[in-house]
């Protein structure tokens, strides 16, 4: 089940989640909404604006070389990403990366830990906060 506009709010704000992070591209990393910071979404049934704190979703591993989605070898990941990682900096916006758990096998050398090391290693240089969902809700309140 993907991301409904109509549908997917209601259920989120009824559950009474504090925030989302589902909201991305399968098919591609980057900005869904054009925007990299947390924002509340439109719940289309209220007319308002929902309870919960949208967290974009960046990049996800499958998205980075799944064969029906890019296809990137282990050495273009981290330059492929970078320019993405560089426009989040520019506005001190949030980074979500999703790395499954099965990703994590040693034996995984596409989009194992050592990739997903190097996306975090960048990261450390550019001198980020590693947070969770609920470190970013109490940031914005």
């Amino acid at each position: 089940m993907g991301w409904e506009p109509r549908i997917t709010p209601v259920i989120l704000d009824t559950l009474r989640y504090n925030y989302d992070s589902t909201l991305g591209f399968a098919e591609h990393y980057g900005f869904r909404n054009s925007y990299c910071l947390p924002f509340y979404p439109f719940n289309f049934a209220s007319g308002e604006a929902c309870r919960f704190l949208e967290i974009p979703l960046n990049v996800m591993d499958a998205t980075l070389h799944h064969p029906r989605y890019l296809q990137l070898t282990p050495e273009e990941i981290l330059p492929a990403l970078t320019p993405m990682l560089q426009e989040i900096e520019r506005f001190g916006g949030v980074c979500t990366v999703l790395w499954h758990n099965e990703n994590f096998d040693p034996a995984n050398e596409t989009t194992g830990p050592r990739q997903f090391a190097e996306i975090m290693e960048y990261l450390r240089s550019r001198n980020v906060a590693f947070v969770n969902g609920q470190d970013v809700c109490e940031m914005v309140h």
